[in-house]
């Protein structure tokens, strides 16, 4: 088969799966958010290849909705379906080092992405990882970002299973009650997955909502906010109002805490970082959004020989 004649098929499975300009969702939000924080990388992203443009179904790290295809990185991951594709310095590159992503913002220097493919062979696009230095991925997130591209590609696979069945006059209950109940435990799945990587993070970690309430945090964030006297279920679990509480000084930056989230849920700012000293050396907090903007933030603190 010509290759153009792939490269239509292939835009027809991207438009039959009904993605490009949909909402934003939690599930894939996510996924981002965890492939990013198992990767120890500022940016990642769930991108669909379109015709003259690159979309994001999901951008952890990243204000921009969509780039022109022919600078995208991920219109080269998936001209191989089934291979993970690394550049560990996008400026020693010969196919990058000129891009304009390279050369402005958001200044890529390491980029992986491994292609979402559809069960019959068809790659939509990829979920990828970026940073702004040259770096290399470890095993465990190499295995990671592998893992999580299967399940995007099975979430859209069985969510466009019952969006068919559910308009097949034909289709019996049981039929669509099986294809639901899959769609249902693949959710599931991920969610345990996502709120799993979380936990195991090695830095204190916590997500908040757009309204700045702890939705889901890990042990070592339990036992820092233990540390420093704030219960999670104090206030409701809210940051703003621990941060303004004067028997609560959340992190001994309260003022500095609830700054960098006001910026990053207004959309001001994708990330908001500021180090301090203490007895046990220079602590870092950081604050980084969840696409939609304003719609939640990642907060990480950690020491920065722990970094």
């Amino acid at each position: 088969m010509e290759m153009d004649e792939l490269e239509e098929k292939r835009l027809i499975a991207l438009r039959r799966y009904g993605l490009l300009d949909s909402p934003p969702e939690a599930i894939f939000d996510g996924i981002t958010v965890a492939i990013a924080n198992i990767c120890e990388v500022p940016i990642a992203l769930v991108s669909l290849v379109d015709t003259d443009r690159q979309w994001f179904k999901s951008a952890f790290g990243l204000r921009a909705t969509q780039t022109p295809r022919d600078i995208a990185f991920c219109a080269h991951a998936i001209q191989q379906p089934d291979t993970l594709m690394v550049v560990e310095d996008a400026a020693s590159d010969e196919r990058f080092r000129g891009n304009p992503l390279v050369l402005e913002d958001p200044r890529i220097r390491f980029y992986a992405g491994k292609p979402i493919v559809t069960e019959d062979g068809y790659p939509l696009g990829t979920l990828c990882v970026i940073d702004q230095k040259p770096r290399q991925l470890l095993a465990h997130q190499i295995e990671a970002l592998e893992a999580l591209s299967k399940t995007v590609s099975a979430i859209l696979d069985e969510r466009h299973r019952l969006q068919m069945v559910a308009i097949d006059r034909d289709t019996t209950e049981e039929l669509v009650r099986e294809s639901e109940a899959k769609y249902y435990h693949l959710y599931q799945d991920a969610e345990v997955m996502l709120r799993g990587a979380l936990y195991q993070l090695p830095t204190a970690a916590a997500m908040v909502n757009g309204k700045g309430i702890i939705v889901s945090s890990n042990a070592a964030w339990e036992q820092f906010t233990t540390s420093i006297g704030w219960s999670q279920t104090s206030l409701g679990g809210n940051i703003v109002q621990a941060c303004k509480h004067k028997s609560s000084p959340l992190a001994d930056r309260p003022i500095e805490t609830e700054s960098g989230l006001r910026i990053v849920l207004s959309g001001d700012d994708n990330q908001v970082e500021f180090e301090y000293p203490t007895v046990n050396g220079a602590c870092t907090i950081t604050v980084s959004s969840i696409s939609p903007p304003g719609s939640g933030a990642i907060i990480q603190h950690f020491y920065s020989s722990n970094h």
